[in-house]
């Protein structure tokens, strides 16, 4: 009898070709992770800035309805869209929404934060500079937050 024993000539192991596909496709899941993680926190950021829009306009209306005189800072009028849109960071934005809300010729007052007691969020309340405020419209009362936009 005839006892051939067949060598293997392969070595047992990972191909290279194998392996280049699985950092492939690892870094593909990454990639796919880190733009979700992204996208996930720019719309909360969107959706806390809405809801920081929205308390502080029920806010600013509430005193007014309170008071019979708006919260501004000063008494100091903007007076018009091109006052405000010289402190806009994006002017075609800003002048977009106010045509849109129809405050185009309204006349624009700086909000005081302060006498509404909306002091806990982190801007509008020139702490990034004197055009960090957020403005009321007269009289629409709406609010817009021009250095933001």
């Amino acid at each position: 009898m005839n006892n051939k024993i067949y060598k293997n000539n392969y070595k047992s192991g990972i191909s290279l070709i194998v392996l280049i596909l699985t950092i492939v496709v690892a870094l593909i899941l990454t990639a796919t992770v880190i733009i979700s993680t992204i996208t996930a926190l720019d719309n909360a950021h969107v959706t806390t800035f809405a809801k920081n829009l929205t308390e502080i306009h029920d806010a600013a209306e509430s005193y007014y309805v309170n008071n019979n005189v708006m919260p501004l800072y000063d008494d100091s009028a903007i007076t018009d869209k091109n006052d405000l849109t010289a402190i806009s960071r994006n002017q075609s934005v800003l002048l977009q929404e106010l045509e849109e809300n129809n405050d185009f010729n309204s006349e624009f007052y700086e909000l005081d934060l302060d006498k509404i007691n909306v002091t806990k969020i982190g801007y509008g309340n020139r702490e990034l500079g004197t055009d960090d405020i957020f403005v009321i419209a007269y009289p629409s009362l709406n609010v817009y937050y021009p250095y933001g936009i």
